[in-house]
């Protein structure tokens, strides 16, 4: 689904005038959940790639922290999908990291992410490798997340790619999972 289709041109720019339109749109959204449940809200980052039609602006740290300030909400940051980002934009994973709301961290997704030819880094809902728990350490010395949230099994034991073929990819490995478990349970202090 592409939403704002007049803005299609600007998926991978920095357009002032699409920057208002998502915040509108965001402070909405948020406005109207907020007041329908009365429930606190979190805001997940979402991935940025150069090949979808995800915008730039809405994975940018600067604008996701607008949007939690302005709205008022936690933060939920998935590991996997700010290593996109990052990678996309070309930054440094620290400094984009560094950049988010991690005043507002109330959840952390984790998820493997591969590198794939012609995709970059992308999020694959894979076995967690050793980047994602030193990120998971980095951020768990400097936030008190309520939640960590392992992403992983459940999914088809394919993806499609970018050229639109399946392709195998294995993510329901139960060993795998078992491991990242135990793993996880170790940085959050869990036995």
């Amino acid at each position: 689904m592409n939403y704002f289709p007049e803005y299609q041109e600007y998926h991978h720019q920095n357009y002032p005038g699409l920057r208002q339109v998502l915040r509108d749109h965001f402070l909405k959204a948020i406005a109207t959940v907020k007041n329908s449940i009365n429930l606190p809200l979190v805001l997940e980052n979402f991935p940025y790639y150069y090949w979808w039609q995800h915008f730039k602006t809405a994975s940018e740290p600067e604008f996701l922290t607008e949007i939690c300030e302005a709205g008022d909400c936690g933060f939920l940051l998935d590991i996997a999908h700010a290593r996109c980002s990052a990678w996309h934009f070309g930054t440094d994973l620290k400094t984009y990291l560094e950049a988010l709301p991690l005043h507002r961290l109330r959840e952390i997704h984790l998820a493997g992410a591969q590198l794939r030819l012609g995709e970059g880094l992308r999020d694959t809902h894979t076995v967690i490798g050793e980047i994602d728990y030193r990120v998971l350490e980095y951020l768990l010395r400097r936030t008190e997340p309520q939640i960590v949230t392992i992403e992983y099994g459940g999914m088809p034991e394919k993806i499609l790619s970018i050229s639109g073929t399946s392709e195998p990819i294995s993510r329901n490995n139960i060993m795998e999972l078992s491991e990242m478990i135990a793993k996880v349970a170790v940085y959050i202090g869990v036995n």
